[in-house]
């Protein structure tokens, strides 16, 4: 496989916990069993510390975990259990991020999400999906987390997080716990409805967490059978990841054991999941090697010859551009409400129109035009793209230069396409001569 999953253990995340639940352990042998199936590419990261738990716990009921004062979630005062917590969440939060850099990683641990603020059960001690969530809320470029708890039961312990320190506007939590999810077909229309809940809210990165106890024939759970398990698996990377939305996800719930006790039922879902994950980065990965990304080139304050392909044999029947030659010189991503501290986003939108229109005049007469194509949805879409150009030849109506240039604004909700498909399918939507500006290259 060229895609290895990146993934963080350390074996200081298992600990023998005592209790029903075979998650105290269970790190250890998703990872083994991983490793013999070639999917781990293994990295190192150090535990959290007792500081960063504390800023979504109560600090006293985290020192008192520690001293052994109040129980953890598997119902002892155990202190290697505790410990074991520092590395488990530590994992969750260098996977996250991670994600947002690579697209996607994986921590394989529960995220414990029934850990509340100040209390604890169902095995869930410290909430890791809200460490990382707080940790990555603390990253430039990073305003919005979405977290899509796909543990058959409700992420009570997040809600309660989350609630306690007002982040409602900032981590969209879904959870299949809340809902009425009698069989597949409502299971997968909540699913859908959650993910595209958070594409439309324009979530920054998404931490998924992958239930085993969703299965049908859990003890604890669930409805879903091997096949649906891995079509939910797949849909969730297909939809995320094919966007552009980075992904860090763990592994959750899952009480099956066979005639002899194992958990070998739980660790194959598990693996399914780590093979739809790698296999969908993959899928993504060529499919963004194989888009036509050689009609731009590079500014090296100078054009030269393209030596690949042209306009004319990527696009047949469109005829702005066949015969024109273009050189991307910038290229621009911004979210579209950064900065707006005020206003609904149909007031913010209202404005944004307003200042383009007013900009695009005013540019008429300067040495590079502006265009903005319109969106067709209001509010306008989350993202805001800028892409300028020069070409060698001037427009056919200027009156002066022997160059042309032109800066191209657009808004959408995807990002998962490469730069030149974007940036061509604006120019599609414009007419060069009429928006260009000409001016003379040379002219020292």
């Amino acid at each position: 496989m060229k895609h290895l999953l990146r993934t963080f253990y350390d074996d200081r995340m298992s600990c023998p916990s005592g209790g029903y639940s075979p998650s105290g352990e269970k790190p250890a042998s998703v990872y083994e069993d991983w490793v013999q199936h070639g999917l781990v590419n293994r990295i190192e990261f150090g535990p959290v510390s007792l500081q960063e738990l504390q800023a979504v716990h109560d600090p006293q009921y985290v020192l008192d975990v520690f001293s052994g004062d109040v129980a953890n979630g598997h119902g002892n005062t155990e202190a290697a259990v505790a410990e074991s917590t520092l590395w488990t969440v530590g994992s969750m939060v260098a996977a996250a991020e991670d994600a947002f850099v690579s697209g996607l990683a994986c921590s394989p641990s529960s995220g414990f999400h029934h850990a509340a603020y100040s209390s604890n059960h169902g095995f869930c001690t410290f909430n890791g999906l809200m460490v990382a969530a707080n940790r990555l809320l603390e990253h430039a470029g990073i305003s919005k987390v979405g977290i899509l708890d796909c543990d058959w039961h409700v992420g009570d312990g997040t809600n309660d997080i989350i609630r306690e320190l007002g982040l409602q506007d900032t981590i969209l939590h879904f959870t299949s716990g809340e809902q009425p999810l009698s069989n597949a077909r409502t299971y997968f229309k909540w699913l859908d409805e959650a993910i595209n809940a958070m594409r439309i809210a324009c979530v920054d990165i998404v931490l998924y967490q992958a239930g085993a106890d969703a299965h049908r024939e859990d003890p604890l759970g669930g409805v879903l059978s091997n096949t649906e398990l891995s079509e939910r698996d797949r849909f969730v990377f297909q939809e995320l990841v094919t966007q552009g939305i980075p992904v860090a996800w763990n592994l959750a719930g899952g009480y099956q054991r066979d005639a002899h006790g194992s958990i070998s039922p739980v660790l194959e879902i598990h693996r399914t999941t780590a093979l739809h994950a790698v296999a969908v980065f993959q899928e993504q990965q060529a499919s963004q090697s194989m888009s036509p990304s050689s009609f731009f080139r590079e500014d090296n304050n100078r054009w030269e010859k393209m030596d690949q392909t042209s306009l004319r044999s990527i696009q047949k029947g469109r005829r702005n551009f066949t015969s024109r030659k273009l050189i991307l010189t910038r290229f621009d991503l911004q979210r579209t409400y950064q900065g707006h501290l005020e206003g609904s986003p149909e007031s913010i939108s209202h404005f944004i129109m307003i200042d383009l229109e007013r900009r695009q005049k005013r540019t008429a007469s300067t040495e590079t035009g502006f265009a903005f194509i319109r969106p067709k949805v209001f509010p306008i879409p989350c993202y805001r793209f800028q892409a300028t150009l020069e070409s060698p030849f001037p427009t056919s109506t200027g009156d002066s230069g022997d160059w042309s240039r032109l800066q191209v604004c657009w808004f959408s909700n995807e990002t998962g396409r490469s730069i030149d498909e974007m940036v061509f399918s604006a120019l599609t939507k414009i007419n060069w001569d009429a928006a260009a500006t000409n001016y003379d290259r040379y002219d020292i």
